[in-house]
C-alpha cells in the first residue's frame, strides 16, 4: 500500500501528523508528502525534519509553482493540483 498526501507550508503540521500515525500504525506502507511552495520553502521544511518523505509538487508536475502560487490562494491550488498529483503518483507506480 501506497500514501500520498499534498500539503503547503500551512498545512504541514497535518501531514507530518499523518505521517507519523501511519508510520505507527501501518509501518509498511509508503509514504509521500507532494509539498506545495517555492524552492526555498520545500528545502527548509525537508531540513527540518529528515525523516519526512517530502517530494516538490513541481518536480513532480514539472511546473513553475511559485508563479502558481503569486496567482492563486495555496488552498485552491491544491485543490487544482490535487488530481493531477495524484494521477502522476499513480502512473509512476505502474
Amino acid at each position: 500500500m501506497r500514501a500520498v498526501t499534498v500539503a503547503t507550508m500551512r498545512t504541514m503540521p497535518r501531514a507530518r501528523a499523518l505521517v507519523r500515525s501511519l508510520r505507527r500504525n501501518e509501518p509498511d506502507w509508503a509514504i509521500s508528502i507532494l509539498l506545495i511552495g517555492g524552492a526555498e520553502a520545500i528545502a527548509a521544511a525537508a531540513r527540518s525534519d529528515p525523516s519526512l518523505p517530502i517530494r516538490a509538487a513541481s518536480e513532480v508536475l514539472d511546473l513553475d509553482v511559485e508563479t502558481l502560487l503569486a496567482r492563486h490562494d495555496e488552498d485552491d491550488l491544491t485543490l487544482l493540483l490535487l488530481p493531477h498529483l495524484l494521477l502522476r503518483m499513480l502512473d509512476h507506480d505502474a
